[in-house]
Order: C-alpha cells, then structure tokens, then sequence
C-alpha cells in the first residue's frame, strides 16, 4: 500500500514539473519567435551578443585564443552548431529550453519542500514571470545557470537528506559548471552546508564535493595553461571587471563603467589589454593585463570611507527596482511581444517576496536553507562584484522555490509569523526604491533607436524611441547624442549643438558627444573653437579613428591642408571602412 502510495505521489509530481516544464517552454517559444521577428537588437548582433555569437563562432574553428569571456554558454552553442545554424536565434534557443526545464525543476524543489501545491506555484510563477521569459530568449549565460542553480539545489536536498557521498560529489559537479558561467556561482556552495552538517561521514562528503569540483573546473584549467600559460578556470576578464566594479568610474556613477575601456565586451577587451600594454611599455598577455588591472584597482581604491560606502551602495543594487546592466532592457523591448507587454518587469520583486516567503517556510522546514544560504551568498559575492541586473537571475530562481512553498503553507503559518514575513518584503521592497543613483530609464530605448537605425528606411521609429528616451529621462546622455546626430543630418546645428553639450555633461557621453560635436561646430562657422577641441580631444583620445576624420575636415575648413592630410590618414590607418572617414576622404579630395 505505501509503495502505491509513493508511486501515485511521484507519478503526481512528475505530472506537475512536465506540466510547468511545458508551459514554460511553449511560452518561451512564443516569445522567441516575436523578439527575433520584431526586435531590432536582435536583428543583428550588438554589444554582448555579438561578443557571445564571436566566441562560439571561434570555438567552432577551434580558436586558440585566451578566453576573455565566461565559456560555459558560447560552448554548449558550438557543439550545437556541428548539426544546427550558429547566430543569435540560436543562442536564445537554447536559453529557452534551458528555461522551460528550470520551471520543471523548479517545481521540482517547491514540492520537496511543501508538497504539490508548492511545486506547481513555484513551477507556474517561473513559467509566467516577464523577467524570466524574457531573459530566457536572449543570448547569454543567466538561463543555464538558473538551470544549473535549481539542479544544485535537488542535489543539495538530496544531500541534506541522505548524507551520501553520491550527491555530494554531483552537487561539486554541478557547482563547477556552473563557475564556468560565472565565478560567482561558487555561492552555491553554501547550499551544502545544511547537508554536510548532517553527514554521518563529513569528510568523505566534503572530499566527494571537492572531487566534484575539480572534475568540472580541471578540463578549463588545463586548457588555459596551455593556450595562455594561466593556470585558472577563469577567463582573462577578471582584472578588468575588478576595475569596472570598484574603479573611480564605478564609485562615481554607482555603475559598472570605466570610461577609457568603453562599454562593451569587444571595446572593454581591447581598451584593457592596450591600455595595460602601454602602461608596461611591452606587449602583455591576456592575463598580465588582468593582473595590471587588479593592481590598479587596488591602487585607486579611494579611502577606506569611499570603499565602504561603495560597498554598500552595491549591496543595495541587488533589490534595486531598476534594470540595467545589458544592450537588453525589458521595459524598452516588452513592447515587441504580447505576452510580455502585460506582465510586471524585473525581477526585483521576486527577490522581495523570497526574503518573508524563507520566513514562513523555514518552521518545520529547515531545509528551506539549501535554497536561501545560495541566494544570501550570491548577494553578498555580487555586492564584492558588482549586481547588475541580470546577474542576479539564477537567485531569483531560487526565490521563486520559496515564494511556491510560501503561497502552500501560508494558511498554517501562525498569524504572527505572517505579519513579520509581510514587513520583511515591505523592508525589502523599501530598499529596492531607495536613490542610490541617478534613475536611467531611457538608455533601453536609446539601443533600440541604434539597432533600427542600421536597418533601411527607419528614420520615423529612431527619432520616435529617442524621443521615448527622452520623455522618461531628459538628461540622458546617450539619447541626446543620438538625437544631436539625427538633427545634424536634418541640417540643424545650431540644435544638434545644444543637444551635443548636454550629452557632453553625462560622464558616459562625456567624450563621444564632443567628437560628435565638431561637424555640427563647422557647419556653424566656428572653426577656431573647434580645432581648439579637436586638438584637446586628440590629447585623450589619439587612436580614434571618427575624431581624426572629424577633426581633419576642422582643418580643412580653416585651409590647413597638410595637418587634415595628416589626420585623414591616421584614421584611414585604423578604420578606412567607417563611413565618417570615407566621409572625409571624399571632402578632402
């Protein structure tokens, strides 16, 4: 009888994870196909996408190279590309598989804790939710490490009931791939705890962990010594993400920025290692310039004070209500799919809800821990980091298991219990609205705008999304550049110029505003004023490529034919392709 009982109850919860598994899925499906038929980011490969879709494209061919990216998704892509097409659809269709099977594990994990009822909350909210269908469809790691967040966790279940060698060793397992997407995932570490505390043979478990741990980081760390004489897991972007998470940039704008390395993969890899290199006075490796950045964070770390309150600040972003972080931005594209353009953006409040649903579900339940120690450590690594938005989606995950099990036991929970749960999420849901920075909802709209532009005949839906940029904030450096060059096309200086010097007041458009300023100075009339620019801005910016190809048609202007030679040439060296320079070439000949 038991043993019917017990098959009846898998049967039941296998139905429920296959049922959440195909919602989830489906949805995804559905979503998939808008984004990559509408979405003009996902058009063509941008910013990150780009770097991702390049480094599986090279790992088809075998690329030798140091890997300056986390491998874990651009590989999973490559081996798909042996019998599938390699681009960006491709990329977001194995997030979406990868998601519609984290709602099936994910109510999974809910029933483990509070039954049927659970898993299927848990299991439909991470089907349903904007934030996660969303992400679930785009390039990039956060989908298979929500996967592999929710997997650890059924195996840290596993080991806080049984103690067994077995799922330690596959829980270590589990955590190393899981590195190899981002090195903060060592977080879910902490979900063993609870189990290696219950052992009745710690050691052995503890040794089967870190077996688990070697096997999956070995392969990466052979390699990596191998092609670039490293002995690390890691990709070479550790140095420089130190630096944009702590640097005088960062701290200033409470952002994950350095304004001389850019704000891309491609330009943040290349800036780095040139900068480094020069700083030497010798051709660095990829992980010498790591190592070089590492020690000029240290070196421009601020005052103990200035730290600490960078600190804290970043500890704070992780509720923060606010996405940013990505080329992708919710509230900016939910408008290309149906399904998303009803539902609540961001996953901030998931994060606010899991912290008074781990209230009522820990009594009786203690090992509601294995679920919350690995979201409590990932706070804490990104706060050490930096918490962009997206990073934080594999502990929303989590959340999610929490939030199941909370909405199936509320109705046991004492009265009391439920009021302090309840102020907890207010608390939490306070600190997500708090200014820690200046708000910036229009940088979304502006890649839109800049992703519609490279495409024929979409002049009226450009101005349209930088306007949009605009009305929700004024003082967005980003839009009122690209404004200023829509209205310089249109023959407006005079009105190009004044939306140039607002962006040049926004330390992200700080320098490529007042490049983008000196066409708008000539056809003013103001030479003089803008060779003194150009001359200024060539101080700081030698190698770039659109600011010699402005600044040669400066002195044109003005008759100075050599030195326009001289600076044409010098761009047409770097970038002889870029329409600014043949723009140039073709005034000067």
């Amino acid at each position: 009888m038991k043993s019917e009982r017990a098959g009846s109850t898998r049967g039941a919860l296998a139905a429920v994870a296959s049922a959440c598994g195909i919602v989830g899925l489906t949805l995804r499906g559905l979503v998939h196909g808008d984004l990559y038929a509408l979405d003009p980011l996902l058009a063509q490969p941008v910013l990150d996408d780009a770097a991702y879709l390049s480094m599986a494209r090279s790992l088809v061919e075998g690329g030798a190279g140091a890997w300056f990216l986390a491998p874990l998704h651009p590989w999973i892509a490559a081996r798909l590309a042996t019998f599938l097409e390699l681009d960006l659809a491709l990329l977001g269709g194995l997030n979406a598989v990868a998601g519609g099977l984290t709602s099936a594990v994910v109510a999974l994990l809910a029933a483990r804790l509070a039954g049927l009822r659970g898993g299927l909350c848990a299991g439909l909210i991470h089907a349903l939710a904007g934030t996660f269908v969303f992400h679930d469809v785009l390039p990039g790691q956060e989908p298979l490490l929500g996967l592999l967040f929710a997997v650890a966790c059924l195996a840290a279940l596993r080991l806080e009931r049984t103690g067994d060698e077995l799922s330690a060793g596959a829980l270590g397992l589990l955590i190393g791939v899981a590195m190899l997407g981002r090195g903060t995932s060592v977080a879910l570490l902490l979900a063993a705890v609870p189990g290696l505390r219950r052992s009745e043979r710690p050691r052995r478990a503890i040794l089967s962990l870190t077996a688990g741990l070697i096997l999956a980081l070995a392969p990466a760390t052979v390699r990596n010594l191998v092609v670039a004489d490293a002995m690390t897991p890691f990709p070479s972007s550790g140095g420089a993400n130190i630096y944009l998470a702590s640097g005088p940039d960062s701290r200033a704008a409470v952002a994950f920025a350095a304004h001389e390395m850019g704000n891309n993969p491609v330009s943040i890899q290349q800036r780095s290692l040139a900068i480094a290199s020069r700083a030497e006075g010798r051709d660095l490796g990829p992980y010498e310039a790591s190592a070089w950045w590492r020690a000029r964070a240290w070196a421009d770390r601020g005052s103990a004070a200035e730290a600490l309150a960078h600190l804290g600040r970043k500890a704070l972003l992780f509720l923060d209500s606010e996405e940013r972080g990505s080329n992708h931005d919710e509230r900016a594209e939910r408008g290309f799919s149906a399904w998303l353009g009803w539902t609540l953006p961001g996953g901030w409040w998931l994060l606010c809800l899991a912290g008074g649903a781990w209230w009522l579900v820990r009594t009786g339940r203690p090992e509601a821990d294995v679920i919350a120690l690995p979201i409590a450590g990932t706070w804490g690594l990104l706060t050490l980091f930096f918490p962009l938005a997206r990073y934080r989606l594999p502990a929303a995950v989590l959340g999610v298991v929490l939030i199941g099990a909370a909405l199936a036991l509320i109705s046991r929970a004492r009265p009391g219990r439920r009021i302090v749960a309840l102020g907890l999420v207010l608390v939490l849901a306070g600190a997500a609205f708090l200014p820690i920075r200046e708000r910036d909802r229009g940088t979304g709209h502006v890649n839109v705008a800049l992703a519609l532009a490279a495409t024929p005949d979409r002049g009226a839906e450009v101005r349209q999304h930088v306007e949009r940029a605009l009305d929700v904030a004024p003082r967005n450096g980003p839009a009122h550049e690209l404004m200023g060059q829509i209205l310089l096309e249109d023959g407006h200086a005079q009105e190009a110029f004044d939306h140039f010097v607002i962006a040049a007041q926004d330390g992200r458009t700080r320098l490529s505003a007042q490049v983008a300023a000196l066409p708008a100075m000539a056809a003013l009339g103001r030479l003089d004023q803008a060779e003194r620019a150009a001359q200024g801005l060539l101080r700081e910016l030698p190698e770039h490529p659109i600011l010699l190809a402005h600044a040669a048609v400066v002195a044109f202007g003005r008759g100075d034919r050599q030195t326009a030679a001289t600076r044409l040439q010098k761009a047409q060296s770097i970038a002889p392709t870029h329409p600014a320079v043949q723009r140039a070439a073709a005034l000067l000949r």
